[in-house]
């Protein structure tokens, strides 16, 4: 019986300390294209774009914007469902979308 109670009771802290489907996703930002140009994320999750080109860029869209760089990092925690399109407003056409589920 109280093997039953502590296989019980393991079972029931994995599930409350069992991490949520939140997580954070790399997008990198090269020369004129996002890597990968598409991805699709839980709610509450976070996006982090990577500087990996030599150029200059920015993400641009869905209420936000980062700097005009060429290095570093930028991140977003998506709090709401819906599909968003990101570009970069130096470079025509460099453009990526997160879907949040």
């Amino acid at each position: 019986r109280s093997l039953a109670v502590f296989i019980a009771l393991i079972a029931v802290l994995v599930v409350a300390v069992a991490p949520g489907t939140a997580a954070t996703r790399s997008v990198s930002v090269k020369d004129n294209f996002f890597s990968p140009k598409s991805i699709s994320i839980s709610r509450g999750s976070t996006v982090t774009w990577v500087w990996r080109g030599r150029g200059f860029h920015n993400v641009v869209g869905g209420g936000i914007r980062s700097a005009i760089k060429n290095k570093g990092i930028f991140s977003h925690k998506f709090s709401k469902r819906g599909t968003y399109t990101f570009l970069c407003t130096v470079h025509p056409g460099m453009s990526m979308k997160v879907k949040v589920q």
